[in-house]
């Protein structure tokens, strides 16, 4: 006999529970024994005539090879009329084989029922109908597929984890999330060590629903199993929904810490988190390395932010090389009078001078008037009270700097007069 022969024997006895290719006498009879004291019914099932079992094996052995024609003329020879229920569930297994792997899985389904309703099948109609499920799955016909395994269910004894599994991704395909959440917990309850796809399931329906908290062990159990970035990552973004950032900013920092965060958009966020966590040195630190890498694509955003990140350090120094390309790179002047804001922390009036210039020329202010107001304090503090006024003058015009420009000018022109009198007393006295 053929090793493809042989091999269909065996998938026989496997489909219907037959022993075909019997092993020594006294263990057959004791084997029997043995189901017989388990099931009393089983000495009265029919038997599978030699010549079906024949005609069977010929059909898996052409199926094997990819001779379907070959198989279903095979199992066209027999009579089904002359068959018992048994040798009938099995040939419309058969049938059921090769209907399927010629891609017909209509074919295939249909004779599946039918070996089922031959009542032919015994215990193992189950694994039919499961068969019949697993084949609407590949249709992408969810809905049947769910009602087969919910039948298929209610028949097996003792379902695996992988079966709760295949149920609840039927439901989430239907968008059942409440009806999928269920059999997907008890295929992780079944499990010692869940599937990563069985994970990735649960947490998908708990992202779905919004439940925040309900995901973030989820994550954590994938971390553990199958840690990655994409982990580290939906971490942080389920607890920064909660609006716990301080929670939200660890996983970044562990993923970085461990080479992971290699994208623009990974160091953007991580940037933002600690600079919002007040955390702007550390921020800078992490910016400015991404743009040296050539990790982080240099923009206006980001060289603000890092701009930003060094201010918020006291660091003035480091802030002011990349607000400047920010600055120039911006559509308006707005990022120029930040600039000025930090050349008069270090004192640097002529630096103070040329930004807010920069920024009056390129326009497109929110407040003119406070870059008015700024020169006014700049030239008066670098001892020009004079040039001054006329900036605080020009200040005084707009509403939200008027009071403040007023004060200013009452202020120099104080000075002024005061100076002018000195003057003239010097001159007097002389």
């Amino acid at each position: 006999m053929s090793g493809a022969r042989i091999l269909g024997m065996a998938l026989l006895a496997g489909i219907v529970g037959f022993a075909v290719a019997a092993p020594a006498q006294d263990e057959e009879d004791s084997r029997w024994k043995r189901q017989e004291a388990i099931d009393p019914d089983l000495a009265n099932r029919p038997q599978a005539g030699q010549k079906t079992l024949e005609r069977h094996a010929n059909a898996l052995e052409h199926l094997f090879e990819e001779r379907y024609v070959e198989a279903k003329q095979e199992l066209d020879k027999l009579y089904f009329k002359r068959l018992n229920k048994v040798e009938q569930a099995m040939i419309h297994q058969d049938y059921a084989f090769v209907a399927s792997a010629e891609g017909d899985r209509e074919e295939a389904r249909r004779r599946f029922q039918l070996a089922i309703e031959t009542g032919g099948l015994y215990e193992q109609a189950k694994d039919a109908r499961y068969k019949i499920a697993m084949l609407y799955m590949q249709d992408e016909n969810w809905e049947r597929a769910a009602e087969t395994l919910e039948q298929w269910f209610t028949e097996e004894p003792d379902p695996n984890a992988n079966s709760y599994y295949i149920l609840s991704l039927n439901y989430y395909q239907q968008e059942r999330y409440d009806d999928a959440l269920v059999p997907a917990k008890k295929a992780l309850e079944l499990s010692d060590t869940p599937k990563e796809s069985w994970l990735q399931l649960v947490l998908g329906i708990h992202l779905l629903q919004k439940s925040y908290e309900e995901a973030v062990p989820v994550i954590e159990t994938l971390l553990a199993l199958y840690p990655s970035r994409n982990y580290f990552m939906s971490l942080s973004t389920v607890h920064g929904a909660l609006g716990s950032y301080e929670e939200a900013a660890i996983p970044l920092q562990l993923a970085y810490e461990q080479g992971l965060l290699t994208e623009d958009d990974h160091l953007r966020r991580l940037g933002q988190l600690l600079l919002f966590l007040n955390l702007p040195y550390r921020a800078a630190e992490i910016l400015d390395e991404g743009i040296e890498e050539e990790v982080i694509d240099v923009d206006t955003d980001v060289l603000a932010m890092l701009s930003n990140s060094w201010i918020a350090a006291r660091e003035y120094e480091a802030a002011v090389d990349p607000l400047e390309r920010a600055a120039s790179l911006a559509p308006d002047g707005e990022l120029y009078v930040r600039l000025a804001q930090v050349h008069v922390q270090r004192e640097n009036w002529d630096g103070a001078i040329g930004a807010l210039r920069n920024a009056l020329d390129k326009g497109g202010l929110a407040n003119t008037g406070d870059a008015h107001l700024l020169m006014g304090i700049v030239l008066y503090s670098k001892g020009n009270p004079g040039e001054a006024r006329r900036w605080f003058a020009n200040a005084k015009s707009y509403d939200a700097t008027e009071k403040e420009a007023t004060v200013w000018l009452g202020h120099i022109d104080q000075e002024l007069a005061a100076a002018a009198a000195a003057a003239e007393q010097d001159a007097a006295g002389g």
